[in-house]
């Protein structure tokens, strides 16, 4: 009865302790991000973040690229599951005014896995 109590004890303190934690794998979401290769350069984009966290993503333009194309140009689809999400897109300009890349600001990524798409319109 003992032991069964102390087991149980220390349980119960592992999982206070690690239910702060933002290392375990049940507190992060997977997100994916689907981009227009032929525009876009490959970004520093990230493939899990912490629940509830707000994200800026940004999408750099390939050289070729800059300055072809603004924001009207692109489809931009931010859900959680298949529920759109709150999100804010903007371009990024360089110090010659010329677009070099887009941002999408979330500011609440929720708890479901997230997808985010950027495609040129067609």
């Amino acid at each position: 009865m003992k032991r069964s109590f102390i087991v149980l004890t220390t349980l119960v303190l592992v999982t206070v302790l690690l239910s702060g934690c933002n290392v375990l794998p049940w507190s992060r979401i997977k997100v994916d991000c689907t981009y227009d290769t032929d525009v876009f350069a490959k970004g520093n984009l990230p493939d899990r973040l912490k629940k509830g966290d707000a994200v800026d993503l940004f999408f750099p333009f390939k050289d070729g690229a800059k300055g072809q194309y603004n924001l009207g140009s692109f489809v931009i689809e931010v859900k959680a599951g298949d529920k759109p999400v709150e999100h804010l897109a903007g371009e990024i300009h360089d110090v010659d005014h010329q677009v070099i890349g887009i941002f999408i600001s979330i500011p609440n990524v929720g708890d479901k896995p997230l997808t985010v798409t950027v495609q040129l319109k067609k």
